[in-house]
């Protein structure tokens, strides 16, 4: 080419060649078949580590670099002839290596520097600020290279350096969906466990291998299930087993179980039945101070445990059940520890009457409980915490525990504390649900701290969300089923109004009408001193239930006034025949209605209980 003195360029081939100081490793020219590979590409990535001044100056027109003195900065130059923040700039450079990397003449040492240059461009960031920017480049990239790293490492089984340069690069591209998605079409998963078998012992290969397995594990459950066909299940447990005494190696196989296993049944089976149980529990034995070894215990086993039978039964043969308390008490400031072992507690407590009693002789409410409560701004475990304590509190010896270790009025406190959190009152109030239900000495202690006015609080704080109103009200259902003390607590703070919010809310939702109409039921019998059913109340419910259109505004329908007399009873009869003309299915005439009826009750006509 004109120009340049040490090479030459060709309109379908590409011969770089230098003279001086510069060292080949097999020949002094290299040659590729391609002609959109640029001149720089091909120089720095063919070129050895430059001493001589001139040949640093010839360089530098190819690089943003002052001088290229190392290894490194010949593959970063690569990077830097490119436009950082053009992902259609960075797959053109990617393509011209990939090309290179995979030609016939290519030799290792071209092969290494290709694979290290792909990863520099992978992690490209230009923009700190934004990650969207480092996405488009990642998947550009991945998109480009993926498939020949893949190719490079199933031709080359037993090079140690290219396959721990090849797992680096795939696992740089695992951080976007186009990456992974890119490597399991490739046959990656497949490539990484056979990695894994051939070079067990060698720590940085199995450290990046596990790491990749976990990423490609991410999300999509077809991924998880192709990973456990390619052998990737077998790899990671046979690498807990070979390297007991590894720290980060027990972590990363632990998080890839975990990913593999989340929401994937296979897998949680398969897994189970290889051993992955008493591998997880051993690595929690071995490493009792390590926190973030234990924090994936918790992790793994509450993935293992989600839909696996089998699974909670060994979790509880192996002491399971001792361990995540353990982690839980050990580490009880970390939510993360909080959430998972709840988790765990929640599944293996779901179906069997015994391991429920277990947890209860280990104090495991209690635990669940101050968890709650010491992580009461963390809505995954209040979520978790309230799911355990419902299947715990199924058994009725877990109920006299909550009563008597104090948890009722833990729960009562965080209750007030949490009320403007929807997502929170939700997981309270279901935990509250399960300690009264048909436990008169819970109902009891539960209304002595003011539980039925926490609870209205809750539904009046949140009237539109269907899932409080849904928990709150049966919470309160449960609390006052039977209990006339708790039904006069929940009348005198506003039971009736809330009920009525929720019903004109949700005039459609069954669930929410059939626990309206419980409620009053329940009210029903009471008749306290002040505290009246009042008519317009029940006909509000009444056209609830019909559905039929009702604009009132229910503030004032309270009940409240004097006892009935013969006298009121006649003059109330009196009124309701002036009013019944009026259309009620008008807004005027409701209003013109309530008006009227708020002027009775002034006078004070109201209409009496009915047993």
């Amino acid at each position: 080419g004109k120009g340049r003195k040490e090479g030459c360029i060709c309109v379908s081939r590409l011969r770089v060649s230098w003279s001086g100081s510069v060292m080949w490793d097999e020949s002094s020219t290299f040659e590729v078949e391609v002609s959109d590979v640029s001149p720089a590409v091909a120089a720095l990535l063919t070129s050895s580590p430059v001493d001589d001044g001139d040949q640093r100056l010839q360089l530098k027109r190819w690089s943003t670099k002052a001088g290229l003195t190392t290894e490194d900065d010949l593959e970063k130059a690569v990077v830097d002839i490119t436009d950082r923040k053009d992902p259609a700039d960075v797959s053109r450079v990617a393509r011209q290596v990939v090309r290179m990397m995979d030609h016939e003449s290519a030799s290792e040492l071209v092969q290494r520097r290709c694979l290290r240059v792909i990863r520099l461009l992978s992690v490209l960031n230009p923009d700190p600020e934004s990650d969207d920017l480092h996405q488009d480049i990642s998947s550009a990239v991945a998109d480009v290279a993926a498939e020949e790293v893949v190719e490079l490492m199933k031709n080359n089984p037993d090079d140690q350096n290219l396959n721990e340069l090849g797992v680096m690069a795939l696992l740089d591209m695992t951080f976007t969906e186009t990456g992974r998605l890119k490597i399991l079409q490739a046959g990656g998963d497949r490539a990484l466990a056979n990695v894994l078998n051939r070079f067990n012992s060698h720590e940085v290969i199995r450290y990046h291998a596990l790491q990749t397995l976990s990423n490609l594990s991410y999300g999509d459950e077809d991924n998880k299930n192709h990973i456990r066909e390619a052998g990737g299940i077998d790899a990671i447990i046979m690498c807990m087993s070979m390297n007991r005494d590894h720290l980060e190696s027990q972590v990363q196989a632990m998080r890839a179980i975990r990913n593999l296993s989340f929401r994937a049944a296979q897998n949680q089976e398969y897994a189970g039945s290889k051993g992955a149980v008493q591998a997880i529990i051993r690595a929690a034995l071995l490493f009792p101070e390590a926190e973030t070894a234990q924090g994936e215990v918790c992790a793994a086993l509450a993935n293992m445990s989600m839909l696996a039978i089998r699974n909670r039964k060994l979790i509880v043969d192996l002491g399971g059940v001792q361990t995540v308390l353990r982690a839980m008490r050990r580490f009880s400031g970390e939510h993360t520890f909080q959430e998972w072992g709840a988790s765990v507690l929640g599944h293996l407590a779901e179906e069997s009457e015994e391991v429920r009693e277990m947890i209860g002789d280990e104090e495991g409410i209690d635990v669940i409980v101050k968890g709650m409560i010491q992580h009461k701004q963390v809505p995954k475990v209040l979520e978790k915490g309230s799911v355990a304590l419902k299947n715990l509190l199924k058994c009725d010896i877990n109920r006299d525990k909550i009563y008597y270790c104090g948890g009722l009025d833990d729960l009562l406190e965080l209750l007030k504390s949490v009320v403007k959190n929807h997502r929170a009152c939700i997981a309270v109030l279901e935990s509250l649900s399960a300690a009264v239900k048909d436990m008169p000495d819970n109902r009891t202690a539960v209304g002595a701290y003011g539980g039925a006015r926490h609870m209205i609080m809750a539904l009046k704080t949140h009237p539109r969300n269907m899932d409080v109103q849904i928990s709150g009200m049966a919470a309160l259902l449960a609390l006052i089923k039977d209990d006339h003390s708790n039904q006069r607590m929940a009348l005198t703070s506003g039971l009736r109004n809330v009920v009525m919010i929720a019903m004109k809310n949700f005039p459609s939702h069954t669930e929410i009408r059939r626990l309206g109409v419980a409620l009053i039921g329940q009210l029903g019998p009471v008749n306290p001193p002040g505290v009246d059913i009042d008519f317009v109340e029940e006909e509000f419910i009444r056209r609830s239930l019909d559905g039929q259109p009702r604009n009132t505004d229910v503030s004032s329908l309270q009940s409240g006034g004097r006892r009935p007399t013969r006298e009121m009873n006649m003059r109330r009869s009196t009124s309701m025949k002036d009013t019944s003309s009026i259309e009620l299915s008008e807004n005027k005439g409701r209003l013109l209605l309530l008006n009227r009826l708020r002027w009775n009750r002034a006078r004070g006509s109201t209409r009496p209980n009915r047993a």
